[in-house]
């Protein structure tokens, strides 16, 4: 995939949110995370990318106005995967407002979002009947007990092949690919405070574990309510 331009951190750009400035700009590769893998009952298809490919850009920006020209009342961070650089007519916008609105660019400036966005990516293991979902959880507390605050997925893989689990770190399925209602199966989220990388790799803060008992109450839940 071709790399787009990247706006530098302090750009004014425009957004479907309004306009604002890029705080962070998030180059993202393609990781053995982002990879589908389909091992079981469904025949392969090949993969459109390939590990470290060029995947995107994703840009957090704290938006000043909306594209009316009223400024926000409260200054959030957003993520936009789609920004545009400000044509002339938008340039003098955003200088008139800042000319006529010092205070409140200056609350701008120094507004400290307290609510960070935070990436998450969720992938699905197969879990055989016989697995003792309670086990399976305990082991990967542990391997987040021995894995930094800050880490990414290889430094998981590498703790993951120290366990004796009951299945493959890479046998997942990505979300959106998932298993049927009717497979056992249990999903862990990685979440990444401000969508943080570094160099070529995803950088994640945290891991979440949905056992298949967690989807088993959400399919009788729905089963209730539906009838």
């Amino acid at each position: 995939m071709e790399k787009k331009k990247i706006f530098e951190i302090g750009s004014w750009v425009g957004t479907t949110d309004g306009y604002g400035q890029v705080l962070y700009n998030r180059v993202f590769y393609v990781e053995e995370c982002d990879i589908n893998y389909i091992p079981w009952d469904t025949p392969w298809e090949p993969q459109k990318k390939k590990i470290g490919d060029f995947d995107r850009v994703l840009y957090l920006c704290k938006i000043f106005c909306n594209i009316e020209g009223k400024i926000k009342s409260r200054f959030l961070l957003k993520v936009h995967a789609l920004v545009n650089e400000l044509t002339k007519e938008e340039e003098r916008m955003i200088q008139r407002l800042i000319a006529e609105n010092p205070e409140a660019y200056e609350k701008y400036i120094t507004y400290d979002e307290r609510s960070f966005p935070i990436r998450q990516v969720f992938l699905e293991y197969r879990i055989d009947p016989q697995v003792d979902e309670n086990e399976v959880v305990e082991k990967i507390k542990i391997i987040r007990k021995r894995l930094p605050y800050a880490f990414t997925f290889k430094e998981f893989a590498r703790e993951f092949k120290k366990m004796d689990m009951p299945f493959s770190y890479n046998s997942f399925r990505r979300y959106g690919y998932g298993f049927g209602p009717e497979v056992r199966r249990l999903e862990l989220r990685f979440d990444s405070i401000l969508y943080a990388t570094k160099g070529k790799e995803k950088i994640f803060h945290n891991i979440v574990v949905f056992p298949p008992s967690f989807f088993e109450e959400m399919r009788k839940k729905y089963e209730s309510d539906k009838g």
